[in-house]
Parts: structure tokens; C-alpha cells; sequence
């Protein structure tokens, strides 16, 4: 089912790997995904599903098979930010996870290759955005003490990127100003962006920030604001 060459550049990479199915069940991994969520080497994942791993990541299975089931509608990688308690000290850390749809011979999709990459040291808005102000927001029902995922999107491709990424801003409560000085833009052109995208989402300027967080779009992080100088995001 997987071929020879791919099965052997898993099981080698130092960076966490692996395949699940179309139904998000485990086809294979590596030993350096399984130390990521602290299982043993000689742990049987194949078979099972995120839900089922005695793993800190266990609570966010329905997050990781929605992005599953978006990799594989868009045919193409979908990037997500992964931040848990994780490896063998269970430390909070970051990973950009690469998740990319396989298909059989016959163009049936067979699932998804998944590729953890560590962001310890490249993401310069970590404590800024990522665990400063959007943890504010709560968006979880749960507390999850700093812990999420988020994918690397847009939530809607009735945006840009340009007025998402606005959007975004100003949604966490940065003012006009602020994000004009963070996108290095002016503020009119700040201010022409949200405008633009609340008129294409019919939605005032009062109203926009509540729709944002109630819709859950903030778990769309822009590429952009990762300022990640190691790795090409995505649009």
C-alpha cells in the first residue's frame, strides 16, 4: 500500500512522521513521532485514532481530523500550528505540522502524510499573539493551560489574504495604528482593508469582532504574522 522508498524516509527522519487513513486511523509512524507524545518506541499506534492514544494531544482529535479531511478536499498540504505538552518532559511546545493527501494508483485518496517540524526558535509572535492575546479570547470550552492548534489559513475565500490579515489584527484588539505599524502599511490603508472585508462578509464594523470569535476564525492563523524566516508558508 505504501510504497518501499516513502515507508523507509519516515521511519529514518529525525523530525516526526507518519500516515493515517482516510478515516484518520494511524497507518504507520516513526520513532520520533511516537517520543513526541511520550509513547513507548515498541507502542502499537497502527489501527488506532488520535482519541484513542494515552497522549496530552488525545483532546484535540476532532480539531487534527478536521484538518485531516481539509488536506484531503483541498488536494494539497495544509500547514497547522501545533502547541502541547510534548516529548518525554512534556514541556508546551511548538510544531508547524505539514499535511499533505496521498492517493492510490486508481486516484481514490488513501489519506494524509503528516510532518511535525519544531518552531522553537522561528516564531517570532509566539508570545505576542499566540499565547498573549488570543488565549484571551477562550475560545475552547475547555482550559487547555496554553495548549491549541491552529491552522495556517484563511477561514473563508470570500477574504484576501491582505484583509484577513488585517482582520485578524483587529479582531485580537489591536488599534488602526497598531496594525498599521506591525504590516508596515497606513492606516488608511488598515482601515480600507477591514471595511472591505466587513462589506464582503455583510457585516458592520461593530459587529465584526463577535462574529470573528463566535465563528471560531480565529484558530485561522495568517501565515504572515509567523514571521518565519526557516520555512515557505502557504498561502
Amino acid at each position: 500500500m505504501i510504497p518501499a522508498l516513502m515507508k523507509s524516509m519516515i521511519l529514518n527522519h529525525t523530525d516526526p512522521m507518519g500516515i493515517k487513513d482516510n478515516h484518520s486511523v494511524f497507518i504507520m509512524v516513526n520513532k520520533a513521532y511516537l517520543a513526541l507524545l511520550n509513547l513507548p518506541e515498541d507502542f502499537q499506534i497502527e489501527g488506532k485514532k488520535d482519541c484513542e492514544l494515552p497522549a496530552k494531544t488525545a483532546e484535540f482529535a476532532d480539531v487534527f481530523r478536521q484538518h485531516d479531511r481539509k488536506t484531503e478536499q483541498q488536494g494539497s498540504t495544509v500547514k497547522s500550528i501545533e502547541i502541547h505538552r510534548f516529548g518525554k518532559e512534556q514541556l508546551i511546545q511548538p510544531y508547524i505540522f505539514n499535511k499533505t493527501p496521498l492517493y492510490h494508483d486508481n486516484g481514490n485518496i488513501l489519506g494524509t502524510l503528516f510532518h511535525g517540524i519544531p518552531q522553537h526558535h522561528s516564531i517570532l509572535l509566539f508570545s505576542d499573539i499566540i499565547l498573549g492575546k488570543l488565549n484571551q479570547f477562550k475560545q475552547r470550552k475547555k482550559t487547555h493551560q496554553n495548549t491549541t492548534s491552529w491552522i495556517i489559513n484563511q477561514p473563508t475565500e470570500l477574504l484576501t489574504h491582505e484583509q484577513w490579515e488585517a482582520l485578524y489584527l483587529f479582531t485580537l484588539g489591536y488599534s488602526y495604528n497598531e496594525i498599521s505599524l506591525r504590516l508596515t502599511i497606513s492606516k488608511s490603508a488598515v482601515q480600507g482593508r477591514i471595511e472591505r472585508a466587513c462589506d464582503v462578509l455583510m457585516i458592520d464594523t461593530y459587529n465584526i469582532t463577535s462574529f470573528i470569535r463566535e465563528s471560531g476564525w480565529l484558530s485561522s492563523i495568517p501565515a504572515s504574522l509567523l514571521n518565519n524566516s526557516s520555512i515557505i508558508m502557504t498561502e
